[in-house]
């Protein structure tokens, strides 16, 4: 026998409710219908966008084989000369970006830093590095001493040494408790 659910669902043109009785195959199949369409909405969506930046580079590489075809043979190959300049420096920063790291992160762990604070960490240099890294770590030994102070904090017990509370009266002084729970006598 078919389970029957109940869902109760409300039309804002025309205020009235009404009860709406399914299977559970049913309310299943209305469910992935309406999956199907969110995906559906969502996937064209995205292909729109997907389209519009395919359109915009392309349109840009267009417009740049457009002015290269204007300028003169000399002027193109200066042009080119000059684009792989600046990726090949583009190229030897991201290589010495990649070095820069790896030595902060060798220097990260010989001092006791988490390794996940390196790319916080990397500046532009390895003298810049290497600053920040000590200045972090100044920063980072302090906090950490000061949370241990912080939790090793203890109340003194007071001048007098006696107890107090409902145990006062039982025992006079800290020596004779000291002495009456002593495990080994």
């Amino acid at each position: 026998m078919a389970e029957e659910i109940t869902t109760e669902t409300t039309q804002e043109e025309t205020q009235t409710d009404e009860t709406l009785t399914l299977t559970t195959k049913e309310l299943q199949s209305r469910l992935d219908a309406e999956a199907e369409k969110r995906v559906a909405k969502v996937t064209a969506k995205k292909e729109a966008e997907w389209k519009a930046t395919f359109e915009e580079t392309l349109q840009e590489k267009l417009q740049e084989q457009q002015r290269l075809a204007k300028l003169s043979e000399k002027e193109r190959k200066e042009e080119e000369l000059t684009y792989r300049e600046k990726k090949a420096i583009e190229r030897e920063q991201a290589i010495a970006l990649k070095e820069l790291r790896a030595d902060a992160l060798d220097t990260i762990s010989t001092k006791g830093i988490p390794t996940s604070f390196v790319d916080f960490l990397v500046r532009e240099d390895a003298e810049q590095t290497l600053s920040a890294i000590n200045d972090f770590k100044q920063q980072w030994d302090a906090a950490i001493a000061e949370q241990l102070k912080i939790g090793a904090r203890q109340t003194l017990p007071p001048e007098t040494g006696n107890f107090t509370g409902s145990n006062a009266n039982e025992m006079k002084s800290i020596r004779e408790f000291a002495l009456k729970n002593r495990k080994v006598k």
